[in-house]
């Protein structure tokens, strides 16, 4: 049945009308305010009513009532923990193929992967409203007791920022089913509390760490195979070194400078600068669209690559990637844990806030969403803190010797 305006509207007064819902299912007639005068909003209280009676025909008005508020009374929280109601691995599909939510952007299966981690742990059939504070408790001490993949040494278990992506989705699920009023699910969820962890990376490149490990990305080439023999080694690390040159010029991901079109990239012209325009949302870890001005150093990367077909790195792959610089470092003698390929993004940032770039700027050349994000790069300079106390001793020096 159409939803329809109650009350009168007197002329010279404000209008004050509101919808009401009347429907019929099984039998059973239902009326009931909308508590609103937005139609649209109204309709879709109507279907939630309707498909609420037919799941639970004998659901009470003060149900149908707390239902349409977004309230909920102990009775009706009771009634959904008896049926089960929507489960954590339905509630989970859900947001993976909602268009709102986690659908058809580039972190999708990262966040697949920890959708089915925590069901690992709590259990994907376990229903929404059982989980509580105790759940919450249980999972993350559950994540932070797993072990890394792939981990160097035996014991390492997930990092505090990994464990936190998993809890997000767990957070951003709970928060989707409150704002959608899911009329599946219960109306309250525990507080899913983030763990500390470890304030950015500890690690940048200065000149001399530059130097030496992409030199030994060059060198890569140069070797040749071991007395074993076996097949012909793959000679593309001078491809690999162009893709780290571009890396720290510009502070891109990774996976953005691999995605890179021909069409995206606007060469300097005359004294106009060059620059990249990072517009594919699928390919944007955040989603944010952003321009990436193009260093010279930067432009004549790129312009080597010319001939790979749609994009300067589309010949080169992640995995690849990886194992050319983990090998350069060992070469180069770098023994830092956090020298890895992301920390030429961290360079990037930490020598435009040396070079007295604005951290708005920063902010918004690397692409972050939150200028928090940003901050935790100024804790990095400390060699630039170094040279701020050498010079104060140079200058007590030249003080003493003045007089």
């Amino acid at each position: 049945m159409p939803v329809t305006l109650k009350g009168t509207l007197k002329p010279g007064e404000a209008d004050r009308r509101y919808y009401m819902i009347r429907v019929q299912v099984a039998g059973r007639r239902v009326v009931v305010s909308s508590g609103t005068r937005d139609k649209t909003l109204a309709l879709r209280k109507e279907s939630e009513i309707i498909e609420a009676l037919h799941r639970n025909p004998l659901m009470t008005q003060a149900d149908v009532v707390a239902l349409v508020t977004g309230g909920g009374t102990n009775r009706h929280k009771a009634a959904i923990r008896a049926e089960g109601g929507l489960t954590l691995k339905e509630a989970f599909d859900r947001c993976l193929k909602s268009p709102t939510v986690w659908q058809g952007i580039k972190a999708h299966a990262e966040y697949a992967r920890n959708c089915r981690a925590i069901e690992e742990i709590l259990g994907g059939d376990t229903p929404l409203a059982s989980i509580d504070y105790h759940a919450v408790q249980k999972l993350t001490n559950g994540l932070m007791a797993k072990p890394l993949p792939g981990a160097n040494r035996p014991g390492q278990t997930l990092s505090g920022a990994t464990v936190n992506n998993h809890l997000a989705c767990l957070r951003r699920m709970f928060n989707v089913a409150l704002e959608d009023h899911w009329p599946d699910a219960p109306n309250a969820f525990p507080k899913v509390k983030s763990v500390k962890k470890r304030k950015g990376r500890g690690y940048f490149m200065d000149a001399a760490d530059e130097r030496a490990i992409f030199q030994a990305v060059l060198d890569l080439d140069k070797a040749r195979p071991d007395a074993q023999g076996g097949h012909p080694r793959k000679l593309d690390a001078h491809r690999h070194h162009l893709l780290f040159v571009v890396l720290v010029e510009s502070g891109m991901r990774l996976s953005e400078a691999l995605g890179l079109l021909w069409t995206e990239l606007d060469f300097p012209r005359g004294e106009r600068g060059g620059m990249i325009e990072l517009f594919r949302h699928e390919d944007l870890k955040t989603g944010r669209q952003r321009s990436v001005p193009m260093t010279e150093t930067c432009a004549e990367a790129l312009k080597a690559c010319k001939g790979v077909p749609e994009g300067p790195f589309k010949d080169l792959d992640d995995r690849r990637a990886q194992d050319i610089w983990s090998r350069a470092r060992v070469a180069a003698g770098i023994k830092h844990r956090d020298c890895v390929i992301h920390s030429l993004r961290h360079t990037c940032a930490s020598r435009l806030l040396e070079s007295g770039v604005d951290l708005k700027i920063v902010k918004e050349w690397l692409g972050h969403s939150s200028i928090a994000t940003t901050d935790i790069y100024t804790h990095l300079q400390t060699k630039q803190l170094s040279s701020a106390a050498q010079s104060v001793h140079r200058l007590r020096q030249a003080a003493s010797a003045a007089c």
